[in-house]
C-alpha cells in the first residue's frame, strides 16, 4: 500500500523540486577547466616539433542544457597561448 501511495506522490515530487532544487554548478565548472588544460597538455606531448605554454586564465558559465540523462555546461574560456615550431613537417 505504501509503493502505490509513493507512486501516486512522485508527480508531485517531481514539481517541486524543479520549482525549488538548487545545483551548485562551481564544481562542474572546475571539472571543465581541468579538462581544458589537461587536453592542452596531451596537445603539447603529442608531437617533439610543437611546444606549447598555454594557461586558461578565465572560465565563465555561459549556460545549461540537459535532458532525462544528460546535462551539458556550456562555458566560455578566455587564456594565453603561445606555440613554438621547432621543426616544419617533411612533404
Amino acid at each position: 500500500m505504501f509503493g502505490a501511495a509513493a507512486r501516486a506522490a512522485v508527480p508531485y515530487f517531481e514539481e517541486e523540486l524543479q520549482r525549488r532544487a538548487v545545483i551548485d554548478l562551481k564544481p562542474y565548472v572546475v571539472s571543465a577547466r581541468r579538462g581544458i588544460e589537461a587536453m592542452i597538455a596531451d596537445f603539447d606531448r603529442q608531437d617533439d616539433a610543437l611546444s606549447t605554454n598555454a594557461a586558461v586564465t578565465a572560465l565563465r558559465l555561459i549556460g545549461v542544457e540537459f535532458d532525462a540523462k544528460t546535462m551539458r555546461v556550456i562555458v566560455e574560456v578566455e587564456g594565453t597561448g603561445k606555440v613554438d615550431v621547432s621543426q616544419l613537417p617533411k612533404q
